[in-house]
């Protein structure tokens, strides 16, 4: 059985410490990270979202997965 800090380890270890685009769409169950962005515009993402500025996309925390 897997623990949500096994899980939130083994997400640090593979992406480091903050996610984006694809890599954060597939992390959170999305195919593409266009459908998640329509998921966070809808409010059905619950996250702290960040932007960066100078950077396209949205942004978060592995830690807060």
């Amino acid at each position: 059985m897997v623990t949500e800090a096994v899980l939130q380890q083994q997400l640090l270890e593979k992406y480091g410490p903050l996610l984006g685009g694809d890599d954060l769409a597939r992390a959170l169950g999305y195919r593409t990270s266009a459908a998640m962005k329509k998921a966070w515009r809808e409010k059905v993402l619950t996250l702290n979202f960040f932007r960066i500025p100078g950077r396209r996309g949205l942004y978060c925390l592995t830690g807060s997965i």
